[in-house]
C-alpha cells in the first residue's frame, strides 16, 4: 500500500510538474493577493514556531527518530499544546503554501513530504513510551499527538486506546 502511494504521488508530481514547465494555466489559474498574503503569514508563524520548537526541545532532537543517550522528556512550551508539534508546522506549512502561491503542484509537493514525515510518529511515539514508560502515558493522555485541529487524523485515537488498555 505504501508503495502504491508513492507511486502515485511520484506520478502526479511528474505530470504536474511537466504540466508547471509547459506553463499550463490550471496548474495556477488563478491570484489573489489577500489568500497569498494569508498564506504568506502563516508561512512566517510556522517558520518562528519551527525555531520555538527546536528551542524547546534543546539536545533532544534528532533529525531520525532515535533514542538519545541523554534523552529527557519535553513536556514545557510549545509542547504543551501538542506532542509533535514539528510536524503540527509542517501541516499547517503545507496548508500555507497552498494558500500562499495557490498553485497545486508545490502544495501536492510540500504535502507529500509532510505525509512521509508523520509516518515517524508511531516510531517516535515507540522510542518515548520505552524510555519514559507511564511518564509519558500520562502525558499522552492529556496531550494531543498533534494539537488541534488535528485530532482529526487519527493519531490521538490511537493513542486512547493504547492508554485506556495499559491502564
Amino acid at each position: 500500500a505504501m508503495l502504491c502511494s508513492l507511486l502515485i504521488y511520484f506520478f502526479t508530481f511528474a505530470a504536474g510538474c511537466l504540466l508547471w514547465v509547459i506553463n499550463a494555466h490550471w496548474v495556477h489559474p488563478i491570484q489573489i493577493w489577500q489568500i497569498q498574503l494569508l498564506g504568506s503569514a502563516i508561512l512566517v508563524a510556522c517558520t518562528l514556531l519551527f525555531i520555538i520548537v527546536h528551542i524547546d526541545l534543546g539536545e533532544n532532537w534528532s533529525p531520525i527518530p532515535e533514542q538519545k543517550e541523554r534523552h529527557q522528556l519535553v513536556t514545557h512550551g510549545i509542547f504543551r499544546y501538542a506532542r509533535h508539534p514539528m510536524y503540527a508546522i509542517l501541516l499547517w506549512a503545507a496548508i500555507a503554501t497552498l494558500l500562499a502561491t495557490l498553485n497545486w503542484v508545490i502544495a501536492w509537493c510540500v504535502s507529500g513530504s509532510v505525509m512521509v514525515t508523520l509516518w515517524r510518529i508511531k516510531k517516535e511515539e515507540r522510542i518515548l513510551e520505552s524510555l519514559f514508560g507511564r511518564r509519558y502515558l500520562e502525558y499522552r493522555r492529556h496531550v494531543s499527538a498533534l494539537g488541534p485541529p488535528w485530532h482529526c487524523l487519527g493519531f490521538d485515537g490511537e493513542r486512547t486506546t493504547t492508554s485506556t488498555r495499559q491502564s
